[in-house]
């Protein structure tokens, strides 16, 4: 019997087991070429899908945010330097390029470089200079010979230059002795590059420091003041007074009084004069157990002199309008603002006297105001 050897089937061809009533039966482990295609399908349909809804999202967001374009262009518009700036002022075209003005800020300019050569920095434009501190500490470095106003670390981002140049500012209006309320210049101004905060400012220091420049006189600017209110731009034109008529340390120069006399020419009468005050305030303020021994330092702090007012003008001043206490600098010059104010209000005649030279303890500016309280009050009893 010849036996004919058998041939393998061709892979094409070859069928699995015949499954029950001729249909074909799958073999565990083997995937066919549809099923592969079917999920490379699959997967693609799900990445465009996932990219369709990208784009869609990316369609809304472009499409709001021209709705708020639109809308913005509806309001009146704040420049983007001023716009969480609440004082926000800007100059009429071509201020700064008035005769005047220039030749303020060029006189500045020169000061400020002179001071600052020997740290090697060179001023261009002050408005941008100051805006972080930086140079501002530096030029106040130089000028008092501390570094009390220097911080350590480079200010690099808006909340530390914000920071920085709010411990600088406080230190400034320490040096000038006014309050934060009073100066004519703040953070955001100084932050947001506000022109006229900015002159006001280094003028302040020209003449704290008597820089030796002769500012001009008279130099006003017209500036337009915005104040956003309920999403309307509300416009005010002001006119700014940088330097008025007075010298350039910003001091009008009085005639001599009877005290520069005394102190200049009979000093052996100014200690009768200054007896006969003390005797006048010592009257009154022993109704409240109080004695004053020496003029020069008993009345720095403002507490007498508002005690003074109080008793010739019978009326209790609150606690809370002054402090009865005052320990530092501040304290100090608010009660004798308080008291100078008391006294202007009761028709007191006062030369022209700034709350700093009491706290200073400036013997003939305290005398002058206990004489100018002397003569409206001499015949009180």
């Amino acid at each position: 019997m010849a036996f004919e050897a058998a041939q393998p089937p061709e892979l094409g061809t070859m069928a699995g087991p015949v499954a029950p009533d001729g249909a074909a039966a799958s073999v565990p482990g083997a995937v066919g070429a549809a099923g592969v295609g079917t999920r490379r399908k699959a997967g693609k349909m799900a990445t465009m899908t996932k990219r369709l809804r990208v784009g869609d999202e990316e369609v809304k967001r472009l499409e709001e945010e021209g709705r708020k374009a639109i809308k913005l262009a509806d309001k009146p518009q704040v420049a983007d330097q001023y716009r969480s700036y609440k004082n926000k002022v800007v100059l009429q075209p071509g201020t700064l390029e008035s005769s005047n003005v220039q030749k303020l800020i060029d006189t500045l300019l020169e000061w400020l470089n002179e001071v600052l050569a020997e740290r090697r920095i060179l001023l261009r434009d002050f408005f941008e200079d100051f805006c972080d501190g930086q140079i501002l500490t530096e030029l106040l470095e130089e000028l008092t010979g501390s570094n009390e106003s220097r911080e350590s670390a480079l200010a690099l981002s808006e909340g530390d230059q914000r920071v920085k140049l709010s411990r600088v500012i406080e230190y400034v209006n320490r040096q000038l002795h006014i309050f934060d309320d009073e100066a004519k210049w703040s953070v955001d101004a100084l932050y947001y590059k506000d022109p006229l905060a900015t002159l006001h400012l280094l003028v302040a220091l020209s003449r704290l420091f008597e820089a030796p420049i002769d500012l001009p006189r008279n130099v006003r600017i017209r500036a337009l003041r915005m104040e956003e209110r309920d999403d309307k731009v509300i416009h005010e034109e002001v006119v700014e007074e940088i330097t008025g008529s007075e010298d350039s340390f910003g001091n009008h120069i009085p005639d001599k009084d009877v005290f520069d006399r005394l102190f200049e020419q009979a000093p052996d009468k100014l200690q009768a004069v200054e007896n006969s005050l003390l005797t006048f305030a010592n009257k009154h303020l022993a109704k409240i157990s109080v004695e004053v021994v020496d003029v020069g330092t008993q009345f720095h702090d403002g507490v007498n002199l508002i005690h003074l007012m109080c008793l010739l003008e019978r009326y209790c001043l609150p606690f809370c309008s002054y402090h009865v206490r005052a320990k530092n600098l501040d304290q100090k010059l608010r009660n004798v603002t308080v008291a100078l104010q008391l006294m202007t209000d009761s028709g007191v005649t006062l030369p022209p006297i700034k709350p700093d030279e009491i706290v200073h303890k400036d013997l003939k500016s305290t005398l002058r105001v206990l004489y100018g309280v002397y003569s409206k009050f001499k015949f009180y009893r």
